[in-house]
């Protein structure tokens, strides 16, 4: 009797191409799998991704920023060549893995990880293992931990802090394979707050107001299971009336719009203490610094710059891709998936993976009777109408701010910006057969409040109406005038475009690909990776990650936990996955006690330690 091929028994179907389903592609397809993907698109990226017109002006869903705790994100990115790019590289000194060999010794120890040199001699004093740091001698300190038992290293922050102490250069094979990673601009952005009544100078957090906030993040972040009740509570509200107008503009409009990207009235208290704290790791009191805030932007449109390389990428490893296909339904026994159906045609597999945005994934489950799973699916699916845009200009708009990304903070709308030829590789093309100078990339993140125009919200309006309004709240700024140092006008637009996801609907705007993000409504509703059905698993931005902030990050992250459910599954060894869970054995121990209090009905540890500190010096009064 013949024995099936393994190779077929591994095959995977996944549904879905953006930014979790080429994640799990890629880390099935590195472990043997046999792995296909369906996309309703003619594209892959999902809502990250990019595409030129017929003119040849790039467009997305909405510019992308890079934050610095994107760990999933640039391990997947580092992993994908590119064939070029224009990067400019920060350390010019380069070794080879031969002349990394020859150091091995006590008075000599050199490492690399991943494609960066380390001479960690001087370190061999201090280090808490004594002489088992020379094992990592003239080796990948990568493999060398893993040998040993030691990858939590690679999670470990202080660890990380230390190698980057050491650092001599970089592996000359790693400059030689350019990757993803390095489509990245070394330079960080610099968000600059534009508001007529409160300059960038003056916007920022107040020292009075640092008690406050300082109790109401400890809260936070000291608490683990009485989060589920702080996730209901709008960051908004709970702040609004308590601090000072700078500081609320530099947290709420600021910070959350130009950085969280989420409207302020659905922001979670929960979601916007992660996002900072992400950020800033405001236990180190960091966010008076911020110079820390350091984000980045490709230098070449997302899909041309990571998911275009990526696919091809890809499709060299044996991925097939199907696009412009669309899945119509599920058929299940009550215990696991019998097959699919897509444009009418069954597809089979040993496992499929749904990485679809939750209100398809809903609507495909409706039809498909899964009583327990689509439930939960639908009160996750909570709209966030931010709406992108684009404005080309005949002639360049300068701004003597290096990298700058611009947030109105002032309008209506909250817009926030970057003109894209400041970030873009010299030459890059940015439409109309070079007519086009300056291209603004914008996203309206309050789109529900009234205009200045109309005085109505930014979906009520027709795409000529509301490219209208967003002209006139972006020339309404003097802040805005006053930095960019050439004159402009309105006639200097030559382009202007709302991005093509959105269409007209009887004199309304509607989103044909909505966009999910995390809020008070819909946290306790995000799903796992696996469900009830043994080959069922669903993977995305949605679903619960140790990050818990919806961005790129969590989508990547929830690829990379998907995949690793299905690599347990089938005994291989699990993917590199960083979690941001907390590591410090000092706050997880508070959690645990915050735990307790809560599990028997009392208050935050912050506030029964505050009200025993009142106790203590009321009886000392006595």
């Amino acid at each position: 009797m013949k024995k099936k091929c393994p190779y077929i028994l591994m095959k995977v179907n996944i549904y879905g191409c953006g930014l979790s389903g080429l994640t799990v592609a890629h880390e099935l397809v590195e472990k043997g799998f046999q792995v296909e993907i369906f996309e309703k698109a003619p594209i892959g990226g999902g809502m990250a991704r990019s595409f030129r017109y017929d003119n040849g002006v790039p467009t997305e869903h909405s510019w992308r920023g890079y934050g610095p705790f994107y760990k999933n994100v640039f391990d997947i990115m580092k992993r994908i060549p590119v064939k070029e790019t224009c990067s400019r590289d920060d350390f010019g000194t380069y070794y080879s893995i031969e002349e990394v060999k020859k150091h091995t010794t006590k008075d000599s120890l050199w490492t690399y990880y991943k494609g960066e040199v380390y001479d960690v001699t001087k370190f061999m004093g201090s280090h808490p293992g004594g002489s088992l740091i020379l094992n990592a001698g003239g080796k990948d300190l990568e493999q060398v931990w893993e040998d040993l038992g030691y990858s939590w290293h690679m999670e470990n922050p202080y660890v990380m802090k230390t190698l980057k102490k050491y650092k001599i250069g970089k592996l000359k094979e790693g400059f030689q394979s350019k990757t993803a990673y390095d489509n990245l601009n070394t330079d960080s952005l610099k968000f600059f707050l534009l508001d007529n009544s409160v300059s960038e100078k003056k916007a920022s957090i107040k020292i009075r107001d640092v008690p406050y906030l300082s109790y109401i993040f400890s809260k936070v972040l000291f608490s683990n299971k009485r989060r589920r009740d702080y996730y209901k509570i709008s960051f908004d509200k709970l702040v609004k009336k308590k601090i000072s107008k700078s500081s609320y503009r530099y947290l709420v409009d600021f910070i959350g719009g130009a950085g969280y990207g989420i409207d302020k009235q659905s922001l979670s208290y929960v979601h916007y203490v992660l996002f900072f704290n992400h950020n800033f790791n405001v236990l180190n009191f960091n966010f008076f610094n911020r110079k820390d805030f350091r984000w980045k932007v490709l230098n070449k449109p997302t899909s041309e710059g990571w998911i275009e390389p990526w696919i091809s990428f890809l499709k060299n490893k044996g991925v097939k891709f199907n696009f412009n296909v669309s899945l119509e339904r599920i058929k299940h026994d009550g215990k696991k998936i019998e097959y699919c159906v897509v444009n009418g045609t069954r597809v089979v597999a040993k496992e499929h993976i749904f990485a679809l945005d939750p209100y398809s994934l809903n609507q495909i489950l409706k039809r498909s009777n899964f009583p327990v799973l689509q439930p939960k699916i639908e009160k996750l699916s909570i709209i966030n109408n931010q709406i992108s845009f684009r404005l080309g200009f005949r002639k360049k708009v300068r701004i003597p701010i290096k990298n700058a990304a611009l947030t109105f903070v002032e309008a209506p709308y909250n817009i926030t910006t970057y003109f894209q030829e400041d970030h873009w590789c010299p030459g890059t093309n940015l439409g109309m057969n070079g007519k086009i100078k300056s291209l603004m990339s914008g996203t309206l993140i309050t789109p529900y409040y009234p205009g200045v125009i109309y005085k109505k919200s930014g979906t009520s309006l027709t795409k000529q109406q509301l490219l209208e309004e967003i002209i006139e709240q972006i020339f309404m700024s003097k802040d805005f005038l006053n930095v960019v140092e050439n004159k402009i006008t309105k006639e200097d637009i030559i382009f202007k475009e709302i991005f093509s996801d959105w269409e007209e609907k009887n004199g309304r705007l509607v989103s044909k690909n909505v966009k999910w993000n995390n809020n008070t409504l819909n946290q306790e509703y995000r799903p796992l990776g696996n469900t009830k059905y043994s080959n069922m698993f669903l993977t995305g931005g949605h679903n619960l990650t140790t990050v818990d902030v919806w961005t790129m990050e969590s989508t990547v992250e929830s690829g990379k936990i998907t995949s690793n459910m299905i690599l347990e599954k089938y005994n291989k060894k699990k993917a590199y996955l960083y979690s941001h869970s907390e590591k410090n054995e000092i706050i997880k121990t508070i959690q645990k006690m915050d735990d307790f209090l809560y599990s028997v009905g009392l208050p935050n540890i912050v506030d029964v330690l505050f009200i025993i500190v009142i106790i203590y010096f009321l009886l000392r009064r006595l």
